[in-house]
């Protein structure tokens, strides 16, 4: 978690638009999803797991525009 926490602080603290770090957001949940649990041990299943759950939450806190539904 400490890899998510300062790569999302990196990005805000270098001010990126709103929709690159939308793009990032998407892209680590899209890979988080891609893990196989029988791949991994429980703590690494539930390290990826928590670290999905972090980013979607900050995804719903962010709320810009890639974020919001149609």
């Amino acid at each position: 978690m400490r890899f998510c926490d300062a790569a999302m602080k990196a990005q805000e603290h270098h001010k990126l638009d709103g929709h690159i770090i939308a793009r990032f957001v998407e892209k680590i949940i899209s890979e988080l999803e891609q893990f196989n649990p029988m791949d991994k041990d429980a703590q690494q299943w539930s390290n990826i797991q928590m670290a999905r759950i972090q980013f979607k939450r900050f995804k719903r806190r962010t709320n810009t525009p890639a974020n919001q539904e149609i």
